[in-house]
């Protein structure tokens, strides 16, 4: 790799880090579970885990309800940053109301676009 690609992606990794520490989790209050924290961005991972439920073009409401199961259960995080959720708990996250998961997922939104805050700011 070049300087100039490794100074980069240095600067890249680090920016994606300051986005996702404690300091810039949100919160949802719901009154079933209590507040679940989130990063308004999402990792790869969370983008992996959620986004295969998505297909452009044909989307069926089965697709969809999967996609709010685990956007809850891979994006949920307590006050700490922790995940609340493991990729074990999906069975038992089938189980809840998919109309809680659904309001959860949708307030946490797709977590790639400005917030208000960051207009703010720019």
């Amino acid at each position: 790799m070049s300087e100039k690609g490794n100074a980069f992606l240095l600067k890249a990794r680090q920016q994606f880090r300051d986005r996702r520490v404690v300091e810039t989790l949100r919160s949802i209050e719901v009154p079933e579970f209590g507040r679940i924290f989130y990063w308004p961005v999402r990792s790869r991972d969370e983008m992996v885990a959620t986004e295969r439920f998505i297909r452009f073009g044909e989307r069926t409401k089965a697709d969809l309800t999967e996609f709010h199961l685990a956007q809850v259960l891979h994006r949920s995080r307590d006050e700490f940053g922790n995940r609340m959720f493991s990729d074990a708990d999906e069975t038992a996250l089938a189980d809840v109301d998919p109309g809680l998961l659904e309001r959860i997922s949708l307030q946490m939104g797709l977590g790639n676009e400005p917030t208000v805050e960051d207009a703010e700011k720019n």
